[in-house]
């Protein structure tokens, strides 16, 4: 009876030990950086996705799901989302907008109900 007891607890203690790890498995809803790829502005929950559009991955195109909740909160979802692009794929923040979150509301750039910002990120 005591020998199962104690193998119950170390099989107990391998599983809990392996929980670390859990983190580094890829789950369908999170980013390769681990965040998610939604994210709230203005109330809102936005959906966002960034795509490289050079070679060189410093071309970017972010499109912002559904921006008629909030034209303001999808600007700054879609600036969030291309400032962690830089941040993590070159070191840095700093972004050359081509049709960039600070524009007039009558030069945004949709396609199919998306919010299209697009740039290029200059760090490094």
């Amino acid at each position: 009876m005591t020998a199962t007891r104690v193998i119950a607890c170390v099989l107990a203690l391998a599983a809990v030990a392996g929980c670390a790890r859990l983190a580094s498995i890829p789950v369908p809803f999170r980013t390769p950086d681990g965040g998610t790829n939604r994210v709230e502005f203005d109330g809102q929950r936005f959906r966002t996705r960034i795509s490289a559009t050079t070679p060189d991955r410093r071309g970017f195109a972010v499109s912002v799901g559904q921006p008629s909740r909030s034209v303001a909160g999808a600007l700054e979802a879609g600036r969030h989302r291309a400032i962690g692009y830089c941040l993590n794929r070159f070191g840095g923040s700093d972004i050359l907008w081509d049709a960039g979150p600070d524009r007039e509301a009558d030069a945004l750039v949709l396609s199919e109900g998306a919010l299209i910002l697009t740039g290029t990120c200059t760090t490094r």
